[in-house]
């Protein structure tokens, strides 16, 4: 059922990247192995700065380090930010670095990560209509629904935009 005599894990040279929960019952590990990861985020569409949050989520509440971040994206509180992007078609990486304790094992999540990005052409969108709220004297934040205009395709808050709240 659970695995909990399992000694061994190799999952090196595979696209890992996150780790599920259900990895801590492994209590009786001894050699674990989660190097060399290739994970393919996808394609995105962006506007400048291209600001991409957590993209890769890890393990537990170890902080996962960011480095060789490609056309010099910039770490920024677990969020990677490229600024003045200009290229269509583009690939962009980085690699990740986790250091993760699982039973009696110790080993790194790392690898590198790619994401295919293409400059946002339409700039036509469409937020769904936003109830009213009563203010009641605390902070009240109605999260929008925003779609691309042609597509309809729903947009990705802090990937396709952003939201401010004042007043």
């Amino acid at each position: 059922g659970n695995l909990t005599n399992l000694a061994i894990l190799n999952v090196s040279s595979n696209r890992l990247s996150t780790l599920p929960v259900s990895f801590s019952n492994f209590s009786n590990l001894i050699y674990l192995y989660l190097d060399n990861q290739i994970v393919d985020l996808g394609t995105r569409t962006y506007a400048n700065p291209f600001i991409f949050t957590a993209p890769i989520a890890g393990y537990g509440s170890t902080p996962i380090a960011f480095t060789n971040i490609s056309n010099q994206g910039e770490n920024v509180a677990n969020t990677i930010v490229w600024n003045d992007l200009d290229t269509i078609g583009e690939t962009l990486s980085f690699d990740f670095s986790q250091p993760i304790t699982i039973g009696g094992a110790n080993a790194n999540l790392s690898g590198t990560a790619s994401i295919e990005v293409e400059p946002l052409i339409s700039y036509d969108l469409v937020v769904d209509s936003i109830e009213n709220v009563v203010y009641d004297g605390t902070f009240q934040a109605v999260e929008p629904i925003v779609k691309d205009a042609t597509s309809s395709e729903v947009l990705i808050k802090g990937i396709d935009y952003q939201v401010t709240y004042s007043g």
